[in-house]
């Protein structure tokens, strides 16, 4: 059944009831849960974890999400592998065609995943191809707020267009300053 729901149930030393159930998408299929399970759960990413302390009736617990969270990391790692090898390697060919390659393995991560799916932390300066970093700075421009690490992923694009013998000001025309 879809749609909200009325329950009862108790948390703590109170009573509470007529609390309604929460839905969340998680991918293509829908979970939904009961207060008491949300408050054991967090949110990292494109990702449920349950708390090992939360009730076993979680439907955080059934193998259906636990097959959805597995095929969403496979999504994940393999879109992640896409843009990253080619940001991570400064041989990588400064081309349209290479350009739009490592543009639509970011948006195919986005569009699927959502603004979690990109991780930009822990770049190392000295491999970075600055121009591949760039494209994904901008598909990430209006995220990146929830972006990790985009801020610094700026500043290492920066370093390394500069270090490169490129003009950063003009491949980072409209990311800088922000």
């Amino acid at each position: 059944m879809n749609g909200i729901h009325s329950v009862q149930f108790s948390m703590g030393n109170s009573q509470l009831a007529g609390q309604q159930m929460s839905t969340f998408n998680a991918g293509q299929s829908q979970l939904r849960a009961a207060p008491r399970v949300m408050a054991d759960t967090t949110l990292s990413g494109a990702h449920f974890y349950a708390n090992p302390s939360a009730s076993s009736a979680s439907p955080l617990d059934a193998p259906s999400y636990q097959s959805e969270r597995a095929r969403t990391r496979s999504i994940l790692d393999r879109y992640t592998k896409e843009w990253k090898s080619r940001v991570l390697d400064k041989s990588t060919e400064v081309s349209a065609n290479s350009l739009t390659t490592t543009l639509r393995s970011v948006m195919g991560a986005l569009m699927e995943l959502g603004p979690g799916a990109i991780d930009l932390t822990g770049l190392p300066q000295s491999r970075v191809n600055g121009h591949h970093l760039a494209i994904v700075l901008r598909a990430t421009l209006r995220r990146q707020e929830t972006t990790p690490g985009w801020s610094h992923a700026l500043e290492v694009a920066r370093f390394a267009l500069s270090y490169d013998g490129f003009d950063e000001t003009t491949v980072l025309s409209g990311l800088m300053g922000r």
